[in-house]
């Protein structure tokens, strides 16, 4: 196989990457409000299971209000999660359309904040749901935290490539 081909399918690789975690983000937007809060406090409760000594042996009632208070912070981190990951794919494929990665770190901040506010605004259509523009704030930082991870990886990348590493 030649370089250019391999090149290629490692491009729309990238992209097909990035649109489908696209799709899914927005499959859990379109999700209402009811649908939404019973997915986060499943995930509370995960989270608490996990982490939270003796939590097992606790009441069904102790159990919930424990979820209903960490649901908030859940959601926030998984806004975070989901566009930290977003900010990674897109980074990738616009990254894999340039000669050197170098300028492809605005850019997918950028894209990648656009598109969580276009996703706050889809929210707004959503029964049970709001689009708030504090939710983007917290999916740009979510998404600066994945392109910090891909400057840092980037960064150790070229320094054992050029020996200076090791």
């Amino acid at each position: 196989m030649d370089r250019h081909f391999q090149t290629s399918i490692v491009k729309w690789i990238f992209l097909a990457l990035t649109v489908g975690w696209m799709i899914l983000i927005f499959w859990f937007s379109a999700r209402p409000g009811q649908e939404s809060t019973e997915m986060s406090m499943s995930a509370g409760e995960k989270v608490a299971y996990l982490f939270v000594p003796g939590y097992r042996n606790w009441t069904e009632e102790e159990q919930k209000e424990l979820a209903g208070r960490i649901d908030y912070p859940v959601r926030k981190c998984a806004h975070a999660a989901e566009y930290m990951v977003l900010a990674v794919w897109v980074f990738l494929t616009v990254s894999s359309f340039r000669k050197k990665s170098k300028g492809a770190f605005i850019p997918a901040w950028l894209i990648t904040t656009a598109y969580a506010a276009t996703d706050e605004i889809h929210q707004l259509f959503v029964p049970g749901r709001s689009g708030r523009a504090t939710d983007v704030c917290i999916d740009a930082a979510g998404a600066l935290v994945g392109i910090l991870f891909c400057f840092f990886v980037s960064l150790i990348r070229r320094k054992i490539w050029n020996g200076k590493m090791f």
